[in-house]
């Protein structure tokens, strides 16, 4: 089986705890705005609120203009230069033509609850950020067709939750840092279907594995078949003992279809005399 790992939904914020600051100000000279990059000399910025403290603040709607076009808008509450508050953010994609929006609360400039978010470049998220992450539960999906919804923490699934991909691969589960981990279903786009333990995205653990080959139940380690286990193949005949890499290994009883049983000995993928 192969690994997998599952899309993230970046919310592409700053990170306001490991960013720089730069104050850059607005085109009349009578406020300033925080960003977490140096400004470009051709970036002109207007904000329509208030100035407290020569930082923008309270509600109005910042333009940000870079070579004559728009690269980004905003429009909601401020303070003290950062977005604070209730907005909708818009910002030249970097990955994809066009603009990446987000809808949220902001506090320092990072979204904070309930958070929409649509990419240029075709992703997609709606759920609960947390320091400008997606953390809690949410919904995500990208331009290939990939999607997941469940528990996220820092932008990455963790958790139990569901993804299905577009080649049909489904997974109902546990997941940590973005992959498999735990207990879960799956059923790949080719129709193999594994139910029991995994660890980093693989088949670790117990398990039981149906594919076009047959059936398998026992241990499975990186994602084959290793260890003490059963596998039944196409034409009924059952294989009991250990595994390794996907094929017996040693001893093994071998009852057939009409019930006859004989112990074979495997090394290395291959019956040996």
């Amino acid at each position: 089986m192969k690994s997998w790992l599952i899309l993230t939904a970046a919310l592409l914020l700053p990170s306001v705890a490991n960013a720089a600051d730069y104050w850059i100000e607005t085109a009349d000279g009578k406020c300033e705005i925080w960003n977490d990059e140096p400004p470009e000399s051709s970036d002109v910025i207007t904000w329509t609120g208030k100035c407290d403290g020569g930082k923008a603040s309270g509600e109005g709607l910042l333009i940000w203009m870079r070579d004559g076009k728009l690269f980004g808008r905003f429009e909601g509450a401020m303070d003290e230069g950062k977005l604070n508050g209730k907005g909708v953010l818009v910002v030249k994609a970097e990955d994809g033509d066009g603009y990446d929006r987000m809808r949220a609360t902001f506090v320092n400039g990072e979204a904070e609850g309930k958070a929409t978010f649509v990419g240029g470049n075709g992703d997609y998220f709606e759920g609960e950020a947390k320091g400008g992450k997606a953390s809690g539960f949410g919904i995500a999906s990208d331009a290939n067709g990939d999607a997941y919804e469940g528990n996220f923490v820092n932008d990455e699934p963790e958790g139990r939750g569901y993804a299905i991909l577009a080649d049909g691969t489904e997974y109902y589960g546990e997941f940590k840092d973005g992959k498999r981990h735990g207990n879960g279903f799956l059923i790949e786009g080719d129709g193999t279907i594994y139910v029991g333990q995994f660890e980093k995205g693989l088949a670790h653990g117990y398990g039981r594995l149906e594919d076009e080959n047959g059936l398998y139940s026992g241990s499975f380690k990186h994602g084959r078949p290793s260890g003490p286990g059963t596998f039944i193949d196409g034409e009924g005949q059952i294989y009991q003992g250990t595994f390794r890499d996907g094929t017996p290994e040693g001893k093994v009883l071998v009852t057939r279809a009409d019930g006859a049983q004989s112990i074979e000995t495997w090394k290395n993928g291959e019956e040996v005399e």
